[in-house]
């Protein structure tokens, strides 16, 4: 029997650097590399562990320079095990908001 797939949007394959920041509050950001995303999630691949349930601010850099700007929720947290990364899957509040490149900022490193 076939299994249907549950997602309710297509997922698109984008592997960019991607920074999270934890609740308002924190000033420190976190690197993560964009595993996928739609128009309502994304799922991150991260040294750091992110609780779930944790509000975030996720910003995603594309090739372009552009960059996509969500704030949301951890819904889900798996570890690879031996890899030392965690997948976050974070379930944005609205769609992913495009913000043109900004020449003096650069790229996410």
């Amino acid at each position: 029997m076939e299994q249907r797939e549950r997602r309710r949007e297509r997922r698109f394959l984008v592997r960019e650097p991607a920074l999270v920041r934890v609740s308002p509050e924190d000033l420190v950001d976190i690197t993560a590399i964009s595993e996928n995303l739609s128009t309502s999630g994304v799922l991150l691949r991260s040294a750091s562990l992110v609780p779930r349930h944790s509000r975030v601010r996720v910003r995603v850099q594309l090739p372009t320079g552009a960059e996509l700007r969500a704030t949301g929720e951890v819904a889900r947290v798996e570890s690879s095990g031996s890899g030392g990364y965690f997948a976050i899957a974070v379930k944005c509040d609205h769609p992913f908001e495009p913000f043109p490149f900004k020449r003096s900022e650069g790229r996410i490193v």
